[in-house]
């Protein structure tokens, strides 16, 4: 197949290639084979120098950036650079304004694929993130993130209170008042987290 034919498919959408399996499309049909690791958990690629694996050869190449500090992708208007190519297309349509990513439901738009996904989650119920401690659910594994680093501070301050580090009115994610009010509240915060947790390494982390 002609390197213009496999182009073409950029413009136009085709994806002729399908996994058997669960039946998504591809534009080449070397990608249907990586894509078919994912469903039967081989990776053959290992890296180096941390023994970590992957199911790609192209993947495997991106990782090592993250060992070597190679930014082979850089930006036409600042001086960021960046290890994936389709991060550096992401970070420049900060720049130039572009969000071809709309959503069918609303007509927002957005820069990256990703942001839409996450979007999409206001328009339904779905929560797929469930907290381990407290059972809650969230639309997002950031907001999922907040409320475990919430559950564990507000356990260190009942163990903290005689030692008055923690003022005693809280926010509804069980941080500080304070602790959303600064980024230097913030890291105070977790400074404290910290020390409590050498203070008091009976209790059993979260």
């Amino acid at each position: 197949m002609c390197n213009l034919t496999k182009h073409m498919r950029v413009h136009t959408g085709e994806r002729p290639f399908m996994c058997p399996i669960c039946g998504r499309g591809f534009k080449q049909s070397g990608y249907v084979g990586i894509h078919l690791r994912t469903h039967t958990g081989e990776k053959p690629y290992v890296c180096s120098d941390c023994g970590r694996s992957f199911a790609g050869s192209n993947t495997l190449a991106i990782h090592r950036r993250s060992h070597t500090g190679e930014r082979p992708y850089a930006c036409s208007i600042c001086p960021k650079r960046f290890a994936r190519q389709e991060t550096a297309v992401i970070h420049q349509r900060i720049h130039t304004g572009e969000k071809p990513h709309v959503c069918q439901l609303c007509g927002r738009g957005f820069n990256s694929s990703g942001h839409l996904y996450g979007h999409m989650r206001s328009h339904n119920s779905n929560k797929p993130y469930e907290c381990d401690v407290c059972k809650k659910r969230f639309k997002s594994s950031s907001s999922l993130n907040v409320r475990k680093l919430g559950n564990q501070i507000s356990n260190r301050n009942s163990e903290l209170a005689h030692l008055n580090l923690f003022p005693q009115t809280e926010h509804k994610f069980g941080f500080p008042t304070t602790f959303l009010s600064s980024p230097v509240c913030f890291f105070l915060c977790l400074v404290r987290l910290q020390l409590s947790a050498k203070v008091f390494p009976q209790v059993k982390q979260t």
